[in-house]
């Protein structure tokens, strides 16, 4: 096969990149293909660093959008960007940062990936592409949702909507937006706004005729209900989700299973719950690949179908296991959940200690969002 020219191999890189900003996963991927077999017979570093970076960014892309999962190196390449004063020096200057940032944030490392973004941010005037403040916009706003930074992450995320609605070609992106200015309503009570936001993105998702999308908005849908307290409304939702054949192979099956047992089992349904825990734990037996998942999922187990002296010890560890790994988001409701539960069970001295870890939490998170 004749060596593709640098120039060409440039313009295949820069046309992937636009469709992973698209969050067109079907096009995305055809274009990987084509890159990564373009790309063999390469020697230019630039140009190097620019696939490694992209292909970092289209596992990533590729598991949000379908769940699947890809090999994903800790490190993009070596060494830094060159200091040549072009286009594409200026791009990969400002890409080496922010794709770390998208990487370490994949990777729930949030300290890690807002340094990265700060940094990032200083080169964007570089960059004169709405478009690529828009995308900028959308993963900070990600990262600050996760961080409990609401309102920061309102700002972020609804000024890159405002560019998403503009341009041909972000309907998915516009759709994802929707949906996590939703996702940050719901944390503050603002149910019957984040439900508006779900519909104005189910609505374009429609339109996108976008079955798999379609499904994972039915599990955020069914989060709204969660936090709602309408279980059987959250429930009917994780059905339609998991009704969806490769939404149900991907590995977005474990969020809807734990969510599922977990809302099952508020309503009393525990030998429902129980089917669905055992079948969760029967598919990812010999998998080490889901810790996080039997943690949050153990819980709801000691919570709701364990009656030993020992379950409060056991959800502890848990939640400290939970902690070890950054995931102070999920230690966070875990534990409010657990403190609404032991209330309910007129336990009141372990309602306070977990409502105490909720806020510890918290806090936790919005310490790690002002470094």
């Amino acid at each position: 096969m004749s060596k593709v020219p640098v120039a060409e191999l440039a313009s295949l890189l820069n046309d992937w990149n636009m469709e992973i900003k698209k969050d067109h996963a079907d096009e995305a991927e055809r274009l990987f293909s084509k890159a990564k077999q373009a790309v063999k017979d390469i020697d230019d570093p630039d140009i190097l660093m620019y696939y490694s970076l992209l292909e970092k960014r289209h596992h990533i892309l590729m598991y949000n959008l379908r769940g699947q999962k890809g090999i994903v190196s800790p490190k993009s390449m070596e060494g830094q960007p060159g200091k040549k004063e072009d286009d594409l020096s200026h791009r990969l200057a400002y890409y080496f940062d922010f794709y770390e940032g998208v990487y370490e944030q994949h990777q729930g490392n949030y300290e890690v990936a807002l340094q990265m973004y700060q940094s990032a941010e200083k080169l964007l005037d570089k960059i004169p592409s709405e478009i690529e403040r828009a995308d900028f916009d959308f993963k900070v706003a990600w990262l600050y949702y996760r961080l409990s930074h609401i309102m920061l992450s309102l700002s972020y995320i609804r000024r890159a909507l405002h560019v998403y609605k503009r341009q041909k070609h972000y309907e998915r992106r516009t759709a994802l937006s929707y949906s996590l200015i939703a996702a940050n309503l719901t944390e503050v009570g603002r149910y019957e706004e984040a439900l508006e936001n779900y519909r104005l993105a189910e609505n374009v998702l429609m339109s996108e005729q976008d079955d798999f999308m379609l499904a994972q908005h039915h599990h955020n849908v069914a989060i709204l209900y969660s936090f709602w307290n309408r279980p059987k409304e959250s429930i009917r939702h994780l059905e339609k989700a998991l009704s969806h054949k490769e939404y149900y192979d991907s590995d977005f099956f474990f969020h809807s299973t734990y969510l599922i047992s977990r809302e099952l089992c508020v309503i009393g349904e525990t030998q429902c719950a129980s089917q669905y825990i055992e079948a969760a734990y029967a598919r990812m037996k010999g998998d080490t690949s889901h810790e996080v998942f039997q943690l949050k999922i153990g819980i709801i187990h000691d919570l709701y179908l364990t009656n030993t002296p020992q379950r409060f010890q056991q959800i502890d560890e848990k939640l400290r296991k939970l902690e070890e790994k950054n995931e102070y988001h999920e230690v966070k409701e875990l534990s409010h959940f657990a403190a609404k539960f032991c209330e309910k069970q007129a336990l009141f001295k372990q309602s306070v200690f977990y409502l105490n870890q909720s806020l510890e939490a918290d806090l936790h998170m919005k310490r790690m969002g002002l470094i």
